[in-house]
């Protein structure tokens, strides 16, 4: 018999013979599927009997090896074609070699990939219609690993790696050319392929910060190459070449508004997944947009310094930085924060095109330009409109990033603006970015408001948790100009701040002035071993000034909790409590401790 196999390798096995599904349940052993599998996987699907004996059970010796392949070549032969006899099986052989039939009509994902990547490696710089036909398969299964259910299989190895390699090459090749023939959608394809096979590749990276360049996206740019920076570190312990460095620099080169809050700053360390959860809110603005992303988190944690790289990233790309930040000492100053930060965004000189009542409205609530408002507004809502106004021109000139630092220390009149803008500029290029402390008291009520109005209009906010233990190390040895950390001081470090950068850091630092640590053989670590790290004096001020704001009966909760010790069980905790016991007294307990929590 000679029929139709249909069979898919990539991703995962399926098999059939005429339409009829070749499923596990028709292999009465193993050893059938495994050797079809050999047979499938093998470049023109041929194979010696030594070499299929050898591969199969390389640990039996060639007596017992070859008689276990005559049992899986007639297990696989009846799970194919049923009541076929042996001279039309599917599976041929003779003496020497095992192949399958010739005549055949044989359609295997694998095949095709295999003829797309050598119609690639042929192709000229520009393909021809086969040539870009080779490359949309290639796109569609060069991704796709091998047989992913049979990972054990040695002799599957060296067929997966070069297939690998063969692919990575192609998909750089093609991405090229694609690149280069205007083929935009599958050159990000292509390579995006690349790098999910290798993303330490630095070539293709370079590929699609062209990409990126090209399309006018700068910041997309900036992320590529954080990325293949990120990559390149953790496989070789490399930097980017010199060159993609200077593609985005000239890029950039005349566009960037360097940000005060932003100046002299050293490249952030972590936190991809909270940078990448803003991505949507980026794109949104490039489509024309308002884009919102908002972080929340304790403090220390490191809320500002994601704010500030993702201003940094849109102030690399041209766009206009416009900072406000929150004063717990002076929540009351109307406007004050944000009429500073539009002074400074503009450097004191208001564009010729922002026309009135827009114009008088900047002027009102930022007494630092010459210029003096024409308008008077007899209302706060007539301002709110002619703030509204202003930030919809500037951002038509140039998108405009609004970073909100403190939104709960904000004025009121500043989180009705920004609660306003959420619809009224709906349609415009602007990026409100965010932060939000979660302080010992509830938060202000128009503050929650705006928090729900940001989820329901389709924001992201997005809660930061502590750092992980290898990048809290990465920052504590940039503290120390290189230096190395030894492991048990990391991890002493780690624990007692939970986590949190600007707490390790300022750890660190005390450690350091009280001589608490010391460098010895080129690591730093405790001076004696029974040390214990100082509590550094603007942490202690800050949990004092905490403990402060919560009720007495919470901090009388917390304060014998502390003296228990690090780690405590709930029981223990509740009885200690004033020797009590029961329900009423461990929800007292949790109640302090859920009060001690949210005040960070």
């Amino acid at each position: 018999m000679t029929g139709k196999l249909r069979g898919r390798l990539l991703g995962r096995f399926d098999l059939s013979v005429d339409g009829r599904t070749v499923d596990r349940s028709a292999f009465e052993r193993p050893s059938g599927m495994r050797l079809l599998k050999l047979l499938l996987a093998t470049p023109d699907h041929r194979v010696r009997r030594e070499a299929a004996a050898e591969l199969l059970w390389p640990e039996m010796d060639p007596d017992r090896s070859g008689a276990s392949l005559r049992k899986a070549i007639h297990f696989a032969r009846r799970a194919l074609d049923d009541d076929a006899s042996e001279g039309d099986s599917l599976i041929r052989g003779n003496v020497d070699w095992l192949r399958i039939h010739d005549g055949a009509d044989l359609d295997l994902d694998l095949d095709r990939l295999r003829a797309a990547l050598d119609e690639v490696r042929v192709a000229d710089r520009t393909p021809g219609a086969a040539g870009w036909t080779a490359l949309e398969t290639i796109a569609e299964l060069g991704g796709a690993e091998l047989l992913p259910e049979d990972p054990y299989e040695e002799w599957l190895v060296p067929i997966r790696e070069r297939l690998r390699q063969q692919t990575i090459e192609a998909f750089g090749r093609g991405a090229a050319a694609a690149s280069a023939a205007g083929q935009t959608e599958l050159a990000f394809r292509l390579v995006d392929g690349a790098l999910a096979l290798e993303p330490a590749d630095e070539a293709a990276h370079r590929i699609a910060i062209e990409l990126h360049l090209a399309a006018g996206q700068l910041h997309a740019a900036r992320r590529q190459l954080l990325a293949c920076a990120r990559s390149l570190a953790e496989t070789y312990g490399v930097e980017p070449s010199p060159e993609l460095v200077r593609l985005i620099e000239e890029a950039a080169a005349g566009r960037s508004v360097a940000a005060p809050l932003m100046a002299g700053e050293p490249p952030i360390i972590g936190r991809r997944r909270e940078l990448e959860s803003a991505e949507a809110a980026l794109d949104a603005v490039v489509a024309g947009r308002l884009g919102v992303v908002l972080y929340r988190g304790a403090a220390g944690i490191g809320k500002t310094r994601v704010l500030r790289e993702l201003a940094r990233s849109a102030a690399s790309s041209g766009w206009r930085i416009v900072e406000a930040r929150g004063q717990e000492s002076s929540p009351d100053l109307t406007f004050t924060a944000l009429g500073t930060g539009l002074a400074t965004a503009l450097a004191g000189v208001l564009p010729a095109e922002l026309a009135e009542p827009a114009r008088s409205a900047i002027l009102a609530i930022s007494p630092s330009f010459a210029e003096r408002p024409a308008v008077t507004f007899a209302t706060d809502e007539a301002l709110l409109a002619g703030l509204v106004d202003a930030l919809a021109t500037l951002s038509r000139e140039r998108p405009t990033v609004l970073a909100m630092d403190d939104i709960q220390w904000l004025d009121r009149p500043t989180i009705e603006l920004l609660d306003r803008a959420l619809s009224a500029l709906a349609d415009a290029p602007i990026l409100l970015v965010g932060t939000v402390r979660d302080a010992p008291d509830p938060l202000p009520r128009p503050v929650t408001a705006f928090l729900d109005d940001v989820e329901r209009a389709g924001g992201r906010v997005t809660r930061l948790g502590p750092v992980a233990p290898r990048e809290l190390e990465q920052l504590l040895e940039r503290e120390l100009a290189g230096g190395r950390l030894e492991p048990s001081l990391v991890s002493a470090i780690v624990e007692r701040s939970g986590g949190a950068p600007l707490f390790a850091l300022e750890l660190l630092r005390a450690a350091r002035d009280a001589g608490t640590i010391v460098e010895r053989a080129g690591a730093w670590r405790l001076a004696t071993p029974d040390a214990t790290l100082p509590v550094p004096p603007g942490v202690g001020l800050m949990v004092e000034r905490r403990l402060e704001a919560l009720p007495p009966g919470v901090t009388r909760i917390l304060t014998l909790a502390a003296e228990v010790g690090d780690q405590v069980p709930l029981e223990r905790l509740v009885a200690a409590v004033e020797g009590g016991e029961g329900a009423s007294h461990a929800a007292e307990v949790l109640d302090a401790l859920d009060a001690g929590m949210a005040a960070g």
